[in-house]
């Protein structure tokens, strides 16, 4: 699945996660793309950060802003489930929690909905790619639970 402006690294793609070094993940920059220099990080995250007016133009700022907040909002969506694990959640699940403003109250939903737009993807296949992003390092993550 790769979906909108999303990079596959096709060589650890049909590699399950156990397998997978962390370092490059089943959705890394294929090596044909040069790795982002501390330069290029450093903007990505102050742009990332509609405060800090750091217009994004690149892919990598884009990618950030979308997966932040959508990122910490799915590990509060997975923690107030009963096996408290991503692995059972479902991007329906995700979306209904999204229109409680009181859940993850500190979850800019405008941002998340806006993440998804600059990458040009639809918002529920943005969480559902997130979903499974975040599946693949479950273990690292934390997001195990009881399954």
């Amino acid at each position: 699945m790769t979906p909108g402006n999303y990079s596959v690294n096709t060589r650890n793609r049909n590699r399950s996660a156990s397998t997978c070094s962390p370092w490059k993940p089943a959705f890394a920059p294929t090596p044909a793309k040069a790795v982002p220099t501390r330069t290029q990080i450093v903007r990505a995250i102050l742009s990332h950060a509609d405060y800090c007016n750091v217009p994004r133009q690149s892919a990598l700022e884009h990618t950030l802003f979308a997966c932040d907040e959508i990122a910490g909002f799915l590990t509060a969506c997975a923690y107030v489930r009963p096996s408290k694990s991503i692995l059972d959640l479902e991007g329906d699940s995700v979306k209904r929690r999204m229109k409680d403003k009181l859940f993850a109250k500190g979850v800019s939903r405008e941002d998340v909905r806006k993440g998804a737009e600059e990458l040009g993807i639809p918002l529920e296949e943005h969480i559902a790619f997130c979903i499974a992003a975040m599946r693949e390092h479950v273990d690292a993550l934390g997001l195990r639970g009881s399954l």
